[in-house]
Formats: structure tokens, C-alpha cells, sequence
């Protein structure tokens, strides 16, 4: 019998005298229910999920929340009663034991040093305790880019030479900041803010 297919059956009875072949009493109906046991574990909604999070979160930004289910009945003793702990993924991030809510758990952490994160987490059945079934999915996360690098040249000083006889827009010289963020964040255009030449030279960005 399992609980899960079908819960409660209804059976009809009637005393019948044997030798007249007769009813004694009207027919009555038996409702027998069946009684769950922890047979199921439990199973989330997605084998893999996928969430982000900016870089430099303060401790305790809600990432995402992963969601498992169980079959056993909810109503009956703790078969259905779900815990969630993390396996992989610590000390960078923790999870809420009744939730499933994914948070950060490390302050400062930096996209530049790592981007990819691989959680596992899993749900338990019987309120955690031990004889309890389990499952487990996996969380890949990744820190978003923010601009928390500013551009900065290889060199402090740069030596460039041109000739006196140059005509206005001949190039003298390039230089390239890098920057380690991405996308437009670690777009770099260049000015000349200071000098004894300002007025004889320009610089663009290509």
C-alpha cells in the first residue's frame, strides 16, 4: 500500500445468514486509512539553479531561495518537515534552515580574485534529525561587476619625443591604463588634465 498513490480506501460489509443466504442488517461501510511512514525523501524543484549577487555585498544579501518538496504527509509526524543546510559553498555563503533562503556569509568578496561559486545544499526530512531521508541540489553563483577598481597605467612616467616639425594631429605617442572590472564599468577614456603642454597637445581615446 502506498500512501502517496492513495490515501484511504472504503470497503462495504454486510452480515449475511449463511444458510438462508439473507442480510441480517443493511450493508456498512468501512473507511480504512492508510498511515504514512517516511518513504519519500525529498526532491527540489530544480536539479541545477543559477543566481547572482554583486561583488561586495554586505553579509547577509539574500541570494536566491531553492525549494524541495516531499510527498510523505505533512499533517502526520515529522516525515514532511524539511530542513536545509549547506554541504558546499561555506564560509562564503550560508542558507536558512526553514526557508531555503541562499545568503551571503563573507563581507568584501571581490569578482576580480573570484567569479564562480558552486553551492550544494541540502533538504532533510524528520526536522533534520538523524534517520531522516535527504536530497540535494546544486547552486551556481556569480558575482556581478561593480566598479570598485580605478584605471591604472603600467608606468608613472612615460617618454615620448616628436618632432618640431610635426603638423597638428600627428600621433607622438600611446599609452593603456588597465582596468580589472568589466562591461562598461572598465571602460577607460583618457584626459590631460595637467602640464606645461596643454595647449600644444591633445589626447583621445580609440
Amino acid at each position: 500500500l502506498d500512501r502517496e498513490e492513495k490515501a484511504q480506501y472504503t470497503l462495504m460489509a454486510q452480515a449475511v445468514d449463511r444458510e438462508a443466504n439473507r442480510p441480517l442488517e443493511p450493508a456498512s461501510s468501512f473507511i480504512v486509512k492508510v498511515q504514512d511512514i517516511n518513504d519519500n525523501p525529498p526532491e527540489f524543484l530544480h536539479e541545477i539553479y543559477y543566481a547572482n549577487v554583486p561583488e561586495g555585498s554586505n553579509v547577509g544579501t539574500s541570494v536566491i531561495q531553492v525549494t524541495a518538496s516531499d510527498a510523505d504527509d505533512p499533517t502526520y509526524g515529522n516525515s514532511a518537515k524539511l530542513v536545509y543546510s549547506i554541504l558546499e559553498g561555506q564560509p562564503y555563503f550560508s542558507v536558512e534552515a526553514q526557508t531555503g533562503i541562499i545568503r551571503t556569509a563573507l563581507p568584501n568578496m571581490d569578482r576580480e580574485v573570484k567569479e564562480e561559486y558552486h553551492v550544494v545544499i541540502q533538504a532533510k526530512d524528520m526536522g533534520g534529525h538523524m534517520g531522516g531521508l535527504s536530497g540535494t541540489t546544486k547552486v551556481m553563483i556569480t558575482l556581478t561587476d561593480v566598479n570598485d577598481n580605478p584605471p591604472k597605467f603600467p608606468q608613472s612616467v612615460y617618454q615620448m619625443s616628436v618632432s618640431e616639425a610635426a603638423v597638428p594631429g600627428e600621433e607622438v605617442g600611446r599609452m593603456k591604463a588597465k582596468d580589472p572590472d568589466i562591461g562598461e564599468n572598465g571602460l577607460v577614456t583618457y584626459n590631460i588634465v595637467d602640464g606645461d603642454g596643454m595647449e600644444l597637445f591633445e589626447i583621445t581615446t580609440d
